[in-house]
């Protein structure tokens, strides 16, 4: 699904649920690309390192396998 740049708020509420997680992730791969990164204090990068290496030992799963499996149990 593409995603039409003058949708608003309204518009995303109408969609099915696949299709605003669909549209979220693509304004959120947006963001990332078109923008620097934020610049943090020393405080905030100790905080997010450490919470990156308890979620790196987390097993998770990728978007693909995800939406299928959500696919799957919302029929």
């Amino acid at each position: 699904m593409g995603i039409n740049t003058k949708m608003t708020i309204a518009d995303i509420q109408k969609m099915d649920l696949l299709d605003q997680i669909e549209t979220l992730g693509t304004i959120w791969d947006s963001i990332v690309e078109t923008n620097q990164a934020i610049p943090l204090s020393s405080e905030e990068k100790e905080l997010l390192d450490k919470r990156f290496e308890t979620e790196s030992s987390t097993q998770g799963i990728n978007w693909k396998t995800f939406r299928k499996n959500f696919q799957i149990n919302s029929k």
